[in-house]
């Protein structure tokens, strides 16, 4: 679940969800015309207003999950805008403290490695699937000599 450590991450670096939007686009440099800054926008607005107005426990809820996951998703999409702006000072300094992230971004580490492993069993179920697809190219042109 990412819910609860998103929120937790919101609240220490910015105090609430909106502010940490506010915080991530500063960082960013972002326009608010820019691509997923406006479903960063809304989902943090939901989170907040779920937390706030309804007082619901959001750990627990799918759709909150959804909406931090989309938060993730968006952020992840413009890390490069953050890691590019503050490379060489903020990758030694956490790495001199030994933060879990070289980049202050709203990304949970065990998603990235979730995302990362999956995807690394994908890539190889394709690789299998294209050297069985050489192999039958292969050996099609030697059955139709025969």
């Amino acid at each position: 679940r990412t819910c609860l450590w998103g929120l937790k991450f919101m609240v220490q670096a910015a105090g609430t969800p909106l502010g940490w939007y506010n915080k991530w686009r500063a960082d960013c440099k972002l326009q608010v015309s820019d691509p997923g800054v406006e479903s960063h926008e809304a989902g943090c607005r939901a989170l907040q207003y779920g937390a706030t107005y309804d007082q619901c426990n959001l750990p627990n809820l799918v759709h909150a999950e959804l909406r931090m996951r989309e938060v993730m998703c968006t952020e992840e999409r413009h890390k490069d805008r953050v890691a590019s702006s503050k490379a060489g000072e903020a990758s030694e300094r956490s790495l001199f403290v030994g933060m879990d992230q070289r980049v202050n971004l709203c990304i949970m580490p065990k998603l990235i490695e979730y995302v990362a492993e999956e995807m690394k069993q994908e890539a190889a179920i394709l690789k299998e699937r294209r050297k069985a697809r050489e192999e039958r190219n292969l050996l099609e042109p030697r059955q139709k000599k025969e």
